[in-house]
């Protein structure tokens, strides 16, 4: 089954899903072409895949649109060539830019939406509320991660019976399970995510800060992760604001591959996902979370979009509603006082949810089911 998996952009480090996906789908079509109007220098290639490149990617911002131009003109002849089955278009946007494609050559299109395409790229840019009318007719089937993203796209007028349900994954028997020791008063507490705002950092520090506050712990640390961004000032003020400086450390990134033996040294990975001012959401929910669990982390974060699938609440982390401050504490709180007992119960529990549920494995055979589906 050759299938081109189409992306505007391919091969970014936050993105690693991507890359995983792809190559657990590879099994199954056997073939795999990749085409992208931007390319990113990462680890996440295969010398199995096929890329699709032109001389006009990677152009700077003053010539983008002539390379939108070009990379519709001069794209087909080469495609052509594959004999491409099957489009697979990832996120919303990249559904638009390769409609034409998909038309000319005469395949079916499926389109993948993960996050801002959901409703950040309509709320801001209204143009985007027709494409999206427009795709609902001509698309062939609509992935999404869960229920929450199923449920949103059919709010905006796709027809149910175009959109299934399958999950992002990870590969669980690659990750090692840690036994961590867990006393009470000792809490060490994690977040790995870019400082925007839909990821929450301010009401994790400020969770963090009350809870430090309540319980006077001496062993209560919390370590951000994430690039600079948009809230990176927001947070840090209010850190040094409220010399938090010995209880917080902040690392600006950690190559995926040293992830699962870095995330052994915390108890809990905490991620207070949330709506932004301008309608930015995770749309399914962060990976990473599933990073976490599959090596025996509970998760503490927020009943938002597609977390709650993720992340079980009571069972294998807690939630609490987006952007409440008290709700956060009150997870760390009873986390920090929990016995190790307790603590092994919801280890396990992530562990298997992860196993049972988000098996990269099986999320591409659902995947491959449903590409055979479509073509037949």
């Amino acid at each position: 089954m050759r299938v081109l998996q189409g992306f505007l952009v391919y091969g970014n480090k936050t993105e690693p899903w991507s890359f995983n996906l792809l190559s657990e789908l590879h099994k199954h079509t056997k073939e795999t072409v990749v085409i992208a109007t931007n390319y990113k220098k990462s680890k996440f290639y295969s010398k199995e895949f096929k890329y699709l490149k032109f001389w006009f990617q990677n152009t700077s911002k003053m010539s983008r649109y002539l390379s939108r131009i070009l990379f519709h003109k001069l794209i087909f002849g080469k495609v052509k060539k594959e004999n491409i089955e099957l489009i697979h278009a990832h996120f919303g946007p990249a559904g638009w830019r390769y409609k034409k494609l998909a038309k000319k050559l005469e395949v079916p299109l499926v389109v993948s939406f993960y996050g801002k395409d959901y409703e950040y790229i309509p709320h801001n840019k209204p143009v985007w509320k027709k494409r999206y009318d427009e795709l609902f007719n001509i698309v062939d089937y609509f992935i999404c991660e869960g229920k929450h993203g199923k449920n949103l796209l059919i709010e905006k007028g796709c027809p149910e019976n175009k959109v299934a349900v399958c999950h992002l994954g990870i590969v669980p028997s690659e990750i090692a399970y840690h036994n961590r020791v867990k006393r009470p008063g000792s809490l060490h507490l994690v977040q790995i995510a870019s400082f925007v705002e839909k990821k929450g950092h301010i009401y994790t520090v400020k969770a963090f800060h009350k809870a430090l506050q309540e319980s006077k712990a001496s062993d209560l640390k919390l370590t951000l992760i994430g690039g600079k961004h948009d809230t990176y000032e927001e947070v840090n003020a209010y850190i040094e604001e409220n010399q938090l400086g010995s209880s917080i450390e902040y690392i600006s990134f950690i190559e995926y591959s040293k992830l699962y033996s870095f995330l052994k040294n915390f108890h809990v990975f905490i991620h207070p996902s949330c709506y932004s001012e301008n309608m930015d959401c995770e749309g399914g929910a962060p990976v990473v979370l599933l990073d976490a669990q599959a090596t025996g982390m509970p998760v503490i974060a927020s009943f938002h979009c597609d977390i709650p699938d993720e992340v079980v609440h009571g069972q294998t982390g807690l939630l609490s509603k987006e952007k409440d401050v008290d709700g956060i504490t009150e997870s760390i709180l009873r986390f920090l006082e929990m016995e190790q007992e307790e603590y092994d119960t919801f280890s396990k529990a992530a562990r298997k949810h992860i196993e049972q549920e988000y098996d990269i494995s099986k999320s591409a055979f659902k995947l491959y089911e449903i590409y055979k589906k479509i073509l037949s």
